[in-house]
């Protein structure tokens, strides 16, 4: 694919292949989690949480925004493991395979289906708008210090959306990539995966650089949030650049191997 490839696979995401018979077949399996047989013992504390759950979110809703991409990201990785992984030990994955599709197209229909078992677009979409919410409020409280602070709010939310779009990618890619181990513990691996590229490559520099910009800075009082608008504009772009690189770089590893 040629340039920019966060958003093709974004469309192709949102717009999956639901009349397709390998997307109908995936998208009608159960949902993997990790450590499941563990979870379930926790249920009756789930349910008290969902409950309590709608009015944190409101009120910490960019945050819950960036925790929601990456475990929404974790569990495509994994599923998508765990589906090729059940193909294979039922012997079907390399008949599918075969079919005139191509194995390309075929790892990609298990990617977007099992995101859209996972309503992981939808889910998003949903914190994306609390998200809005809770920064709009952030507005009217920063106006009075002038449009730079209003600027600095609005790019917070740009990267955070952008980030939970490229998060969802890698954990398809994640998930995809893993396949190169055979054991049962692949799932794992892509969860692996996902975990370094998202803390190690991205999370970690993003980190570093907004610290020296600050450092390098060192806003006054009186020029702050122009500082800090200057920054977060910087650390946007850096991230935004950093991981369609990386989403690159996988993809073209995924081509050599897949297609």
């Amino acid at each position: 694919m040629p340039s920019l490839l966060t958003w093709r696979l974004w469309r192709a995401l949102r717009s999956p292949e639901a009349g397709n018979t390998v997307f109908e077949r995936v998208q009608g399996q159960p949902i993997d989690l990790p450590g499941k047989r563990l979870l379930t013992r926790f249920s009756p504390v789930a349910r008290v949480i969902a409950i309590v759950l709608p009015a944190i979110v409101v009120l910490i809703a960019p945050v819950a925004l960036l925790l929601a991409s990456n475990l929404l990201g974790a569990l495509i990785a994994f599923n998508i493991m765990s589906t090729i992984q059940r193909e294979r030990d039922q012997r079907t994955y390399e008949l599918i395979a075969l079919t005139p599709m191509g194995l390309g197209r075929v790892n990609w229909l298990i990617a977007s289906a099992c995101t859209q078992r996972l309503n992981a677009v939808d889910r998003l979409a949903q914190f994306r708008t609390l998200a809005i919410i809770t920064l709009v409020l952030l507005v009217f409280y920063v106006f009075r210090n002038g449009l730079p602070a209003v600027g600095a709010l609005l790019l917070i939310l740009l990267a955070l959306n952008l980030d939970a779009i490229q998060s969802l990618i890698v954990g398809c890619l994640s998930g995809m990539l893993a396949q190169g181990f055979r054991e049962q513990g692949a799932p794992y691996a892509a969860l692996a995966i996902f975990a370094f590229v998202q803390i190690i490559l991205v999370y970690l520099p993003i980190t570093a650089a907004g610290v020296v910009l600050y450092d390098l800075l060192r806003p006054t009082r009186r020029s702050a949030w122009n500082v800090y608008a200057g920054i977060a504009l910087a650390l946007l772009a850096l991230s935004f650049v950093l991981r369609e690189a990386i989403i690159q770089a996988i993809w073209r590893t995924l081509e050599r191997s897949l297609l």
